[in-house]
């Protein structure tokens, strides 16, 4: 049996966003799966470019499968390290069709899947962000796209107010809208100060533009921010629920499945 792990991200072309959210957590995956080979795959075409142009070379997802399978792998975990089930992820689950007939593939799920998942990604983010201020609420920026992946956005909002009142969850593209939370923050005047997040694996591109158009546009409406810069990538116990989705898809191959 020869085996391996693919970690897929959208990628990153900041070295040090690579080095604190992308690489630890891949290394988390290898680490929770002794004897599996760890690969690694970016689906931004943009990234890949920009990232051979510095000199690295980084696989496409049909690439990093080619490679495996000239290399005699039989078996493949592959585990995206996305944030939801959205286009992103069925995206990839097309581009594995093909290799289906030449290995077995079982196939990780994203940060957000099970309630146990957003439970623990809820606690998780508590620990990890800043404590908020008195009169103080928290923005989480998250990229948002088509598909049905933007609901996993509504459902963790839900989940973290159980924990505090002042949590919202807004997406770049698509709904919850940062207006529709700024409509609901201005029903609430004791409010002043928000804490704004990115709720993305990496502080990359995004991070650094979209974060600050964000910020801009509510200091315009009079709140007072501060923005806390870091991926998700970057919380351990974040890396510690992809090691363990990823455990899961290994443990499928090992008994005889796949998915």
């Amino acid at each position: 049996m020869k085996n391996a792990i693919l970690a897929v991200s959208f990628g990153t072309a900041y070295p040090d966003a690579l080095a604190s959210a992308i690489s630890p957590t891949e290394q988390a995956l290898a680490a929770a799966c002794p004897g599996w080979t760890l690969r690694r795959a970016f689906t931004s075409e943009t990234i890949r470019q920009k990232l051979m142009r510095s000199g690295l070379a980084v696989d496409s997802v049909p690439q990093a499968m080619e490679r495996l399978a000239a290399e005699g792998i039989t078996y493949v975990a592959v585990q995206p390290l996305y944030v939801t089930q959205g286009a992103e992820y069925q995206r990839l689950m097309d581009q594995l069709i093909p290799y289906r007939q030449r290995m077995r593939i079982a196939v990780g799920t994203p940060l957000l899947y099970t309630d146990a998942d957003f439970e623990t990604t809820a606690d998780a983010l508590m620990e990890w962000l800043p404590p908020l201020e008195k009169e103080e609420a928290l923005v989480l920026m998250g990229h948002g796209g088509e598909g049905s992946g933007n609901a996993a956005y509504v459902r963790l909002e839900q989940v973290l107010q159980r924990r505090c009142d002042r949590l919202y969850v807004a997406a770049m593209k698509g709904a919850p809208t940062l207006e529709e939370k700024k409509q609901m923050l201005s029903t609430r005047p004791e409010i002043r100060k928000l804490m704004l997040a990115p709720f993305l694996i990496t502080s990359g591109g995004h991070a650094r533009k979209d974060l600050v158009i964000w910020e801009g546009l509510l200091r315009n409406d009079g709140y007072s921010v501060r923005c806390v810069n870091r991926g998700l990538g970057v919380c351990p116990r974040i890396r510690e629920l992809f090691a363990a989705h990823c455990l899961a898809a290994v443990k499928t191959l090992e008994q005889g499945g796949n998915s």
